[in-house]
């Protein structure tokens, strides 16, 4: 239960941050191209 619980917190978190970091990339690209 416990296991269960803190895997899908773990997922959660890896999700978040990965939509965090992504558009960061693609805005910095964009950044990068426009320079």
């Amino acid at each position: 239960m416990l296991g269960e619980f803190c895997s899908q917190l773990l997922q959660q978190i890896l999700f978040a941050s990965l939509g965090c970091l992504f558009p960061a990339l693609f805005t910095n690209q964009k950044l990068f191209l426009y320079r």
